[in-house]
C-alpha cells in the first residue's frame, strides 16, 4: 500500500509530532481545571480514598474518577510533578491514535487508517488537552477504542472484540460519564441499522456486554451512592449530561447553537475545512444513490455529527465537549483526500490547505511578537521550518503536499507554542513561583494561610493545601508566629485597615492564563493586565 518513501515520512511526520507532544509534558498545569484535578487526585492519595472524592475538604461530584485514578498510578511511579500528571493521557492519546489507525483500516483500507491516524494527530484540539490536560484525552482515546472494537465485533462476531469494546464504554464512562456509551453505541448501531443488518443488532451477546459494563463501574458506582446517596447516581447518569441539553443541570453559560460548529473550525486545524467537505459530500452521496462512489460505512459519520448536534443544545458549552468526536472526523478526512487523490480533482483542496497554513505561520510569527523568544528557542525553531521548507519543496505531488506539508505545518506551529508560547505564557501563573519561593525560604506549607486567594496550581505546586482563614481568626493572635498569608492587594489593604501590620511583603505578578485577552497579549498594555498575587508575613 505504501511505497518505502511515503513509509518513511509518515513516520517521520508520527515522530516529529511525538516529540512535540513530549515537550508539552514538562509545562506547567494551568489553572483552573487542569491544576484542580493535579490537586485532587494527590489529596485522594492521601486520604487513601479512591471512590468518595474530595477537594479542600469539600465533597466533589464534577468529574468520575478515571483520570484521577491513572495519575495515581503516575505519581506513584515517577512521583508528583508537570510530567507524572501529563503521562497518562499522553499514553491514553497514543492509544486512541493507533485505534483510528485500525478502524480507518478496517472500515476502508491500510492507507486511509494512516492517514487517519496522522490527521488526528495533528489535530490541534489533540494537542491542545495534552498540554491543558482536562479527562477529554482518556475519553476520545477510549471512544474509538471501543468503536473500533466493536466494529471489529460486528464484523467478525469475535467475542473478544465485544470484550474489548465493552472494556472501552466503560473507560470512557469512567472518564467523562455517559457521553462515553453515546457515542460509541450511535456509531455502531447507526451503521447496523442504515445496513439492515438485523440479526447483528437483536444479538443476545449485547446483555452479556451491558452486565459486563455494570460490573467494570461498579466500584465507582458505589463510591457516588455511598457519598451522595441516589442523587450522585442521577448526577452521573443524567444531570451532568443530559440535564445540560434537557435543563435538568443548572449550569448555563449562554453560548448559541453554533458555538460548536465554529469552534470545530479552530480545533481541527488543519484539518477541519477537509472534514467539513466530506460531511457535505456524504450527505450528497447518501441523496444522490446514482454517485459514482457508493456510501460503504456509516458508523464515522452518524457518530460524529450526531453527538455534535445534539451537544449544540446543550446550555452549557466548552471546546472540549467536542473533541472525542475527533477520531471518526479524522477517518471522514482521510477518505475524501484518498479519494480525491485518485481522481486527481486537487486544485481546491489544495489551495484550502495553503490557505489554512499561511494563516497558521502568520499566527506563529505574532508570537514571538507577544513574547520575546531566546536565542535557544529561536534557533530550535529555525531548523524545524528550514526542514519544513525542504518536505514542501522537495516533495510537490498532491498527497505530499496536502498531508506532509498540513500535517508538518501544525507540527511546527505546536512546537512553538511547547517550545515558546506556553513556557512564557505561564510565567505570569504566579503559583509555581510562589511555591518554588516558599520553598527556597523553608517556610513550612502548613504555616501558609489563604486570605481572599486560592488557586488549585498553588496547592498542587505547594504541595499541601492551603487554609483559608478570616480576619476574627487573624485578630485573635493565633497565627502570628512565623505564619504568612497567600493574598493580594484588597486582603493588604484589608489587613491593614484591621490594623495587622505585616513584617515583609513578597509581590508576584499574575495574569489568569487561561482567560487570554488582547490587553494581555499587547506587551505595550500587559502590564495594566497584570495583577499581584503576595505572600504576606505576619
Amino acid at each position: 500500500m505504501f511505497n518505502k518513501e511515503e513509509k518513511n515520512f509518515f513516520w517521520f511526520l508520527f515522530l516529529s509530532a511525538t516529540l512535540v507532544y513530549i515537550i508539552g509534558l514538562f509545562t506547567d498545569v494551568m489553572d483552573i481545571d487542569a491544576a484542580q484535578y493535579a490537586s485532587l487526585t494527590k489529596q485522594m492519595m492521601d486520604s487513601g480514598n479512591y471512590l468518595q472524592f474530595f477537594y479542600c475538604g469539600q465533597p466533589y461530584l464534577d468529574k468520575p474518577p478515571l483520570l484521577f485514578w491513572i495519575v495515581s498510578i503516575s505519581y506513584k511511579i515517577l512521583g508528583i510533578s508537570n510530567f507524572s500528571y501529563k503521562l497518562p493521557s499522553f499514553l491514553f492519546t497514543l492509544l486512541g491514535t493507533y485505534s483510528t489507525y485500525r478502524l480507518g483500516k478496517l472500515l476502508y483500507d491500510q492507507r486511509i487508517g494512516v492517514i487517519a491516524a496522522l490527521v488526528l494527530y495533528t489535530s490541534q484540539g489533540f494537542f491542545m488537552f495534552n498540554s491543558d490536560v482536562r479527562t477529554d484525552a482518556a475519553l476520545a482515546a477510549a471512544v474509538i477504542f471501543a468503536t473500533w472494537q466493536l466494529m471489529e465485533y460486528v464484523s467478525g462476531r469475535k467475542l473478544i472484540f465485544l470484550l474489548g469494546g465493552t472494556v472501552g464504554v466503560a473507560l470512557a464512562m469512567l472518564a467523562k460519564g455517559p457521553i462515553g456509551f453515546a457515542i460509541p453505541v450511535i456509531a455502531v448501531f447507526s451503521d447496523l441499522i442504515l445496513k439492515k443488518r438485523w440479526k447483528e443488532i437483536f444479538n443476545w451477546h449485547w446483555l452479556f456486554a451491558i452486565v459486563l459494563l455494570f460490573a467494570i463501574l461498579s466500584p465507582m458506582l458505589y463510591g457516588l451512592h455511598e457519598q451522595y446517596g441516589n442523587y450522585g447516581l442521577k448526577f452521573y447518569f443524567w444531570i451532568q449530561s443530559f440535564g445540560r441539553i434537557t435543563g435538568a443541570s443548572e449550569w448555563n453559560n449562554g453560548n448559541d447553537y453554533t458555538f460548536f460548529l465554529h469552534t470545530f473550525l479552530w480545533s481541527f486545524l488543519p484539518w477541519s475545512l477537509i472534514a467539513t467537505f466530506a460531511v457535505a459530500n456524504f450527505v450528497y452521496r447518501f441523496f444522490k444513490k446514482s454517485s459514482t462512489y457508493p456510501i460503504k460505512e456509516y458508523a464515522c459519520i452518524m457518530g460524529s455529527v450526531i453527538p455534535l448536534f445534539a451537544l449544540s443544545f446543550s446550555h452549557y458549552k466548552l471546546p472540549h465537549y467536542i473533541f472525542p468526536t475527533f477520531p471518526l472526523f479524522a477517518i471522514l478526512s482521510a477518505e475524501i483526500i484518498t479519494r480525491y487523490s485518485s481522481s486527481g480533482k486537487t486544485k481546491a483542496l489544495k489551495g484550502v490547505q495553503y490557505f489554512v497554513l499561511t494563516i497558521s505561520l502568520i499566527t506563529t510569527v505574532v508570537f514571538f511578537f507577544i513574547f520575546p523568544a531566546s536565542s535557544i528557542a529561536i534557533a530550535v525553531l529555525l531548523v524545524a521550518f528550514a526542514l519544513l521548507a525542504f518536505l514542501f519543496f522537495r516533495y510537490r505531488s498532491f498527497r505530499k503536499d496536502l498531508i506532509y506539508f498540513s500535517a508538518g505545518g501544525s507540527i511546527f506551529v505546536n512546537l512553538v507554542m511547547n517550545i515558546h508560547f506556553y513556557p512564557e505564557l505561564l510565567k505570569y501563573q504566579s503559583s509555581h513561583a510562589i511555591a518554588n519561593y516558599i520553598r527556597s525560604q523553608y517556610i513550612d506549607p502548613d504555616k501558609i494561610l489563604s486570605l481572599h486567594e486560592g488557586t488549585p496550581s498553588f496547592d498542587f505546586y505547594l504541595g499541601h493545601v492551603c487554609k483559608g482563614i478570616d480576619y476574627d481568626a487573624l485578630k485573635s493572635g493565633k497565627y502570628y508566629d512565623g505564619y504568612w498569608l497567600y493574598t493580594n492587594r484588597n486582603g493588604l489593604k484589608e489587613l491593614r485597615e484591621k490594623g495587622i501590620q505585616p513584617k515583609q511583603i513578597i509581590s508576584f505578578p499574575h495574569f489568569a492564563v487561561s482567560l487570554l485577552t488582547p490587553q494581555f497579549l499587547n506587551p505595550s498594555t500587559r502590564h495594566l493586565a497584570l495583577e499581584e498575587k503576595l505572600l504576606v508575613e505576619l
